[in-house]
């Protein structure tokens, strides 16, 4: 694992994503079911793209985030749940840029991560600010929400971290945490990342010349 230390949404956090599967777009790569997305060629597409057209010099249009309401109340309730999440676990928790798997491959950018007692991750955090009847929803069933399943075994598989901290927060509710710790699902995600990256850098041999114009 090696931790890129930028701010998230800098300009070197994207320069650093452009071209790399992350795991915002996990579901992409693999479906809540286990199998392979049907969206994997679209999303080569796109981290193609990122390459060839650096996000800096395209349209006004197409660098913006395209944030909404809800991303707007996660940014603004994040700090609280990770705060949430510190005081329950007693562990310092870390903001960090992304984290790469040691190849360099992919990525993730966690929402925290836990730091032991020796100053090194022991796990990972993800932050979610959903409204309330969502957010009760999610309290009911008591398990990691299938929506995001694929966006923390993503980072679970990246990391190699031995957990991830999925934590819902919603003012008037207690928060809500599940731990989710590496399985079957976890494997076959890290199996469809690996054979994606091939199919990917695969393609992108099919554009060098115009890769290499940025280079």
């Amino acid at each position: 694992m090696r931790i890129l230390d930028v701010p998230q949404y800098s300009p070197e956090w994207w320069a650093a994503r452009a071209g790399v599967p992350t795991a915002s777009n996990a579901d992409r790569i693999l479906t809540v079911a286990g199998k392979p997305s049907s969206s994997q060629s679209a999303y080569m597409a796109e981290l193609i793209d990122e390459l060839v057209r650096p996000r800096d010099e395209r349209p006004a249009d197409e660098q913006s985030f395209g944030g909404n309401r809800h991303t707007e109340r996660g940014n603004e309730l994040e700090p609280k749940a990770r705060a949430w999440h510190s005081l329950v676990t007693g562990h310092e928790i870390k903001e960090v840029g992304m984290i790469f798997r040691d190849d360099g491959l992919v990525a993730c950018s966690p929402d925290g991560l836990l730091i032991g007692p020796d100053g090194e991750p022991i796990g990972g955090g993800e932050y979610k600010a959903p409204e309330g009847k969502k957010h009760v929803l999610w309290m009911i069933e008591n398990k990691l929400p299938d929506e995001h399943k694929q966006q923390v075994h993503f980072s679970l598989a990246t990391s190699e971290l031995p957990f991830w901290d999925f934590v819902s927060h919603c003012p008037g509710y207690k928060p809500f945490r599940i731990r989710v710790t590496p399985d079957d699902y976890t494997a076959k995600m890290a199996a469809e990342i690996d054979a994606f990256v091939i199919k990917l850098n695969e393609a992108k041999s099919r554009f060098i010349d115009y890769i290499n114009l940025r280079k």
